[in-house]
């Protein structure tokens, strides 16, 4: 168990329905199997994260296969590093941090030896994840109070959400990887172009992030881009998945039709920088 209480840091000891730690404090699992370990002065709204409205868009859209390009991607990233780390290590721990409704975990790095784990702060999210898959371990918790011991991941993957470098540096182990998937400059632009008089592309700073922390160096950079046709019911389940819904009225939404829209990711793959890593994947 690597999991840590949310109160005083102490191990969780697993009970057989609940976790529990040496000081006393007690969290349930849920009936669907998840455990909540998010405190109150850890939200900032009663109910924080994607409403279930959005969650069941985006469920179905990565469902219907759109993405598949990105996930298959990532698995070779990760399994890649799975053929080297397997031979020093026989358990390994793979968490997704703001894993929603936890497509991506499911179907990334399946094999028996790895003990995968979703966080996310959205309660909606981590219920519906833990109904679809019983073979991972599913949080309700936040990504700026991890709650897992110190040097305990082996791999982390982050996916359109928030990061704390200096939480993924606790938590990760010295030889272990971070994937981060941030838009890419033209993401989505037909749809922004709907609700905004002008298209700006979509700029991050999160690689000066990295340099400025020192405790992490790029190692992979990977862009993704391709231009979808998505029909009605997909269109309207991208922009429901998204921020982009609040932009629109109920009638704009309703009007959305099949439409040709470009779908770009930028993929980093982080390494600690005292560690000697290389990933064997190149976009080239």
């Amino acid at each position: 168990m690597i999991l840590t209480c949310p109160n005083c840091k102490d191990l969780l000891i697993a009970d057989t329905h609940s976790l529990k730690c040496q000081s006393g404090h007690s969290f349930d699992k849920a009936k669907a199997g998840y455990i909540n370990l998010l405190l109150p002065n850890q939200k900032k709204t009663s109910d924080p994260g994607d409403s279930k409205k959005m969650i069941l868009a985006r469920e179905q859209f990565l469902s219907d296969g759109h993405y598949n390009f990105l996930i298959d991607t990532l698995n070779l990233l990760f399994e890649s590093q799975l053929k080297l780390k397997s031979k020093k290590k026989q358990d390994l721990h793979f968490l997704d941090i703001g894993c929603g409704s936890g497509y991506y975990t499911r179907q990334l790095l399946q094999q028996k030896t790895v003990r995968k784990i979703g966080l996310d702060i959205s309660k909606n999210s981590i219920e519906t994840a833990s109904k679809k898959d019983k073979t991972s371990t599913y949080l309700v918790a936040s990504a700026f109070n991890i709650p897992l011991t110190n040097d305990s991941a082996d791999y982390i993957l982050n996916v359109f959400s928030p990061l704390d470098l200096n939480e993924a540096n606790r938590i990760l182990n010295e030889e272990g990887n971070i994937v981060k998937v941030i838009p890419g400059p033209e993401h989505m632009k037909e749809v922004a172009m709907l609700v905004y008089d002008t298209f700006k592309p979509h700029h991050t700073n999160f690689k000066s992030e990295v340099l400025n922390h020192r405790q992490f160096q790029v190692i992979e950079e990977i862009d993704l881009t391709q231009t979808i046709t998505f029909d009605d019911d997909s269109i309207k389940n991208l922009v429901a998945m998204t921020p982009y819904r609040f932009k629109f009225t109920s009638d704009q939404f309703d009007e959305l039709s099949s439409m040709n829209i470009t779908v770009s990711f930028q993929i980093l793959v982080l390494g600690k920088t005292k560690a000697d890593i290389s990933i064997p994947l190149s976009n080239n």
